[in-house]
């Protein structure tokens, strides 16, 4: 109900849909990608519950439709008793399975999956194609619809400035796009984690949470930004892991996206990003600090790169105007070792649907040859890093969360030499 009324059912000035991507279909007509309404809309298609310990023991009820879903007590939810490690692994587990399955090709691209948890707490799942819209839409539509309290996000993205000051920034990045074209597909990255065929069959799992509170204390001490100092921590947990693997690479190639987003305009269900490459530092010798301040370099460098705009335009024209077969080829990711993702999310606590929100995270699609992918995601006082990793690449569950606390043990590293160690 809540769904319904707060964002499927608004309307604009006009009397459309003011969200209407959630009920049109997005699929190829003639060979090019489209948005075609749904006549027959029911939002009952979009929703199921699924009772996790249920569906893991073999039992056939595990899974129920919106129209079935058994009587759900507000009692059974409860926050104050423990929270289960069993029911986090089972989480995982769904999200692996159920991630690499496509969405219905008959319905809307988007799902909302209520998972039932054995320690009275629950999960809501949202699936949906990054065609309805970017991660800082999407959170910016969540936080400003359908939380309690309501929310208005910070600022993620860039600054409104006068039709000439625009007007003169795209001009030059026109001029500089066949630069910036050449870096984004010009990548020729070849490591245990970029070359080998891959399955299609995913690890999805995620960090404990590193401090936000460090991480700011962190890139004080370094004068960095907290993006550089997580970017930094990837990085030397891409070293440790080459190193375990017996392999030196000097560096990996990682596709970030860089927000438009004018923070001034009404949210809207749009994707106004630019795709950038960058080269993280994975010598093994580099120390902690030599390598956060490596990574620095490279992400101040990407900041000032003029061509970012004309590069999302770039992207929007082929995806739009190009067909579907020849747009893939183009932005398919060739010699990209990971894509990374970094989204804010509220520092304080919030509500949905009565409930008290305790953890949010996400995890950034990622399809051949590109099979990492890591997200960051960060919400009251922690940063959660999902990661989303092809079984070809990275084995285990247990070789996956290594990584993790990679990136949690590299974060103590830093703060025992820029902060401790100056007191």
């Amino acid at each position: 109900q809540h769904i319904q009324t707060k964002i499927l059912d608004v309307k604009d000035s006009n009397g459309d849909h003011k969200h209407k991507k959630f009920r049109q279909m997005f699929a190829q007509i003639c060979g090019y990608y489209a948005w075609r309404n749904v006549n027959d809309f029911n939002v009952e298609n979009h929703i199921r519950v699924v009772n996790l310990r249920s569906l893991y023991s073999g039992d056939s009820r595990g899974t129920y439709t919106l129209g079935d879903i058994p009587d759900i007590r507000e009692n059974e939810f409860s926050p104050t008793v423990a929270r289960s490690s069993v029911d986090d692994e089972l989480i995982h587990r769904y999200i692996s399975e159920e991630g690499t399955s496509p969405l219905s090709p008959d319905r809307p691209p988007w799902e909302i999956i209520l998972l039932l948890r054995g320690d009275r707490r629950y999960t809501v799942l949202v699936r949906l194609h990054h065609a309805i819209g970017d991660g800082v839409s999407l959170m910016r539509l969540w936080m400003e619809v359908m939380v309690e309290p309501l929310l208005s996000l910070p600022p993620v993205g860039s600054h409104s400035t006068s039709p000439l000051v625009r007007g003169t920034m795209m001009l030059w990045s026109a001029m500089v796009l066949p630069l910036g074209l050449l870096q984004l597909v010009a990548n020729f990255d070849n490591n245990v984690l970029h070359g080998p065929p891959l399955s299609g069959t995913k690890i999805m799992t995620a960090s404990a949470g590193l401090p936000l509170a460090v991480l700011k204390q962190v890139k004080v001490a370094a004068c960095a930004t907290v993006n550089d100092v997580l970017m930094s921590c990837l990085a030397a947990a891409l070293t440790k892991h080459f190193t375990r693997r017996l392999q030196e690479v000097p560096q990996v190639t990682v596709a970030v996206p860089v927000s438009f987003h004018d923070f001034k305009e009404a949210p809207a269900l749009i994707n106004r990003f630019s795709v950038a490459t960058i080269k993280l530092p994975t010598l093994h010798t580099f120390t902690p600090t030599a390598r956060l301040a490596a990574t620095k370099r490279v992400l101040d460098e990407m900041k000032r790169d003029p061509a970012l705009g004309s590069v999302m335009w770039l992207v929007r024209m082929v995806s739009g105007v190009l067909p579907a077969s020849l747009a893939q080829r183009i932005i398919s990711g060739a010699g990209v070792t990971a894509a990374a993702s970094n989204v804010p999310g509220p520092q304080q606590e919030i509500s949905i649907w009565g409930h008290k929100v305790e953890d949010m995270l996400f995890w950034v699609p990622n399809r051949a040859p590109v099979g990492v992918s890591v997200s960051f995601a960060s919400y009251m006082g922690e940063v959660k890093v999902g990661l989303n990793v092809d079984v070809a690449l990275i084995h285990s569950r247990q070789e996956a969360q290594m990584l993790l606390r990679d990136m949690e043990d590299e974060l103590q590293l830093l703060y025992r030499q820029l902060v401790v160690a100056r007191k």
